[in-house]
């Protein structure tokens, strides 16, 4: 069996951890960073646990602070039902984000709580310009405020985000945002990329592309990678000009 009762409320995996039960809730904290929970993903646990309540234990530091299962906690705290759970010395948010990081579980917008959650200036700042700028994902917003014109979610993940410069970020966000009414894929990571490429090539001018824009409005389409948009906008600048302007370097 996978479980081997010892004596009451303590069970022995076959790894020697030790599986402990407990209705005294109290006891469970929840560690500061975690993700926040989702309400949906609780009620969904509670409806599969009231049908059929497996053992499948939390995990704990020894101040029995929640490592992985709040969610699994949060149901069985709800329904009644006793918790299951595993100590382990020593762990801590590191060990959240690699369990949670290993399952896929956790996104952007988790790191980003976490992180504010624990103090970290860059992220605060960060997470005040994503809310001023609702229309954009949190990928593209990260892009933005970064001033990379790449993906670089491992540096997010791991705490060393940096925000480069606020007024220029916001500056870079209000000029995507002028080819809305052009393209509803304005938002898109990879067009995002695109745009920022453009906007610090010296030959560019924003004005002179949403005007060009304006002149053929149904010109955008979606692209494979942020070089197809390049190489697309720059058609777009160059329409029915005289003199062609390179924008790719």
């Amino acid at each position: 069996p996978f479980l081997l009762p010892l004596k009451k409320n303590i069970y022995k995996m076959k790894t020697n951890i030790y599986i402990q039960k407990s209705k005294n809730y109290e006891i469970f904290k929840t560690l500061q960073g975690n993700r926040e929970l989702n309400i949906s993903h609780k009620e969904k646990l509670k409806k599969s646990f009231k049908q059929n309540y497996l053992i499948s234990p939390i995990i704990i530091n020894e101040k029995y602070e929640i490592i992985d299962g709040q969610h699994r906690f949060n149901a069985a705290l709800d329904l009644g039902y006793p918790v299951y759970y595993i100590l382990i010395n020593g762990y801590s948010l590191e060990e959240v984000k690699m369990l949670n990081t290993n399952s896929k579980n956790w996104k952007r917008e988790d790191y980003l709580n976490a992180y504010c959650d624990l103090g970290f200036e860059e992220y605060i700042k960060f997470k005040k310009f994503y809310n001023d700028i609702k229309e954009f994902t949190i990928g593209s917003a990260e892009r933005i405020a970064a001033g990379h014109q790449s993906d670089n979610m491992s540096d997010f993940r791991n705490g060393k985000f940096k925000f480069v410069d606020v007024l220029d970020a916001y500056d870079t966000a209000q000029k995507i945002l002028m080819f809305k009414p052009y393209y509803k894929g304005f938002n898109r990571n990879t067009f995002v990329g695109a745009v920022m490429r453009l906007i610090k090539n010296e030959n560019y001018n924003h004005a002179q592309m949403i005007h060009k824009l304006s002149l053929n409005p149904s010109v955008l389409v979606d692209c494979a990678n942020t070089s197809q948009y390049v190489l697309l906008l720059e058609d777009v600048y160059n329409y029915k000009s005289r003199n062609k302007t390179n924008l790719r370097y």
